[in-house]
């Protein structure tokens, strides 16, 4: 597990799931234990695509992740993708 964010208001952890072969974010709460999986499109060729993640914000149960590319200086193209999500846990 690789976290990215902890809420105390809402006891929410948000993390990049790495043990896992698919690409996915899953935020949960640290008091009930209920969470929600987030599967993402891959962003970059990284073997790990939390490497890619800029930035993440939680603020008023919405889920702003930003991806900056490329993560590797032999890489010529420069993105940024923002995906968005509200979360329901």
């Amino acid at each position: 597990m690789y976290d990215y964010f902890f809420d105390a208001a809402t006891h929410s952890v948000g993390y990049y799931d790495y043990t896992s072969d698919k690409n996915r974010f899953v935020v949960e709460n640290v008091t009930t234990g209920k969470q929600q999986i987030i599967a993402l499109k891959p962003v970059c060729k990284s073997a790990f695509g939390g490497y890619c993640i800029d930035s993440v914000r939680f603020a008023n149960r919405q889920l702003t992740i930003i991806w900056k590319t490329p993560y590797a200086f032999a890489d010529s193209v420069k993105t940024q993708k923002t995906f968005r999500k509200r979360i329901s846990i």
